[in-house]
């Protein structure tokens, strides 16, 4: 179903050099990022963290679709190919809308997820279907996960919970060694335990850089699902169906050159490093929050240089956007206002 209404957005694609742009409420859609670079090396990427306004998991549906609108509309104006919403709880409330609400392709990480969720269990017997779900009270409330689950196999059994201080112990830089975030996650996690799941459904593209204190306290035998790869899959299915593969610097797909790639935030980014640290796999401490530079003058912030980085130098160039000064709520109108020098270019 999924796949079916990406391919009815083919008319709408740009051409293939325009960038793939993608946003989520802080850092955590870095990891959407990383399996993109990963899988799409020489694709360019737009990344927007809405660091001021996070977290969107407390948010009413109302609040969370007008709140994602605004950064795809923001996002819009660089002229992207594909709009990705890596922000689960967004995805959940209001993923139909924002589709209808743009002539380009978007895809969400929800029904990828889903759908990984569903192959996991295929091999283990009906009565094991069981698998757990850490998600925003959002998404929880949304009842979408289950519901996508159910569309494609009936028989799997989900068992959500809310897990409303991850998201914030996670921008506030702790890493899964932090002895908090472990007092946390037992409690939140100690459910699962006994419920026996198979698997767990990292429901917000912030936890998987958890992962190894989410699965050193559940313990080898149950499966961690990440939204991250699939979502990846589905944006290379999307542009193979259309013809809109880039070519990186050195020409051609697939040839081993790197795209461009931007890195923007309208709140404070000295976060920012350290998060690129995490997903590419790094284990340095946080960054200097002099690298980050003031966010009220438009300081360019850039991300680690070695080759195991998110963003690899030297075809990159990250930004860190001017902090947003809400005209009547809309950040869009403030840099509309200001032009292409209002995000640091």
């Amino acid at each position: 179903m999924a796949q079916s209404k990406i391919k009815n957005q083919k008319s709408k694609i740009a051409s293939s050099s325009a960038p793939i742009a993608l946003f989520d409420s802080g850092l955590g859609g870095l990891t959407v990022a990383r399996a993109l670079r990963r899988l799409l090396p020489e694709e360019s990427l737009a990344y927007f963290g809405d660091t001021a306004r996070l977290p969107y998991g407390t948010k009413s549906p109302a609040t969370v679709y007008r709140f994602a609108r605004q950064c795809l509309r923001f996002l819009a104006t660089l002229k992207p190919k594909l709009l990705v919403v890596a922000c689960n709880t967004a995805s959940a409330l209001a993923l139909e809308k924002l589709r209808s609400d743009f002539d380009v392709p978007v895809i969400g990480v929800l029904e990828p997820g889903a759908a990984a969720a569903v192959e996991v269990t295929q091999s283990r017997p009906p009565h094991e279907r069981r698998i757990g779900l850490i998600a925003t009270e959002a998404t929880i409330g949304s009842n979408a996960y289950p519901a996508a689950i159910g569309a494609l196999d009936p028989s799997v059994v989900v068992i959500g919970r809310a897990c409303p201080l991850l998201v914030p112990l996670i921008e506030e830089g702790r890493e899964d060694t932090d002895l908090i975030v472990g007092l946390v996650l037992r409690e939140y996690l100690a459910p699962f335990l006994e419920l026996d799941v198979s698997a767990l459904i990292l429901g917000c593209t912030h936890y998987p850089l958890l992962a190894g204190a989410i699965q050193e306290t559940l313990g080898e035998n149950v499966t961690l699902i990440d939204s991250a790869r699939q979502t990846a899959l589905a944006v290379e299915r999307q542009l193979a169906a259309t013809g809109a593969r880039g070519a990186g610097p050195g020409g051609g797909t697939g040839g081993g050159a790197w795209g461009a790639a931007e890195l923007l935030c309208d709140g404070p980014g000295t976060a920012l490093r350290a998060a690129g640290d995490a997903v590419s796999g790094r284990t340095g401490g946080p960054a200097d929050p002099g690298d980050a530079g003031d966010a009220r003058s438009g300081g360019a912030l850039r991300m680690p240089e070695d080759h195991g980085s998110l963003f690899r130098d030297p075809w990159y160039i990250t930004r860190l956007a001017r902090r947003w000064r809400f005209t009547e709520g809309d950040p869009c109108r403030y840099f509309a206002r200001r032009g292409p020098r209002g995000f640091g270019r």
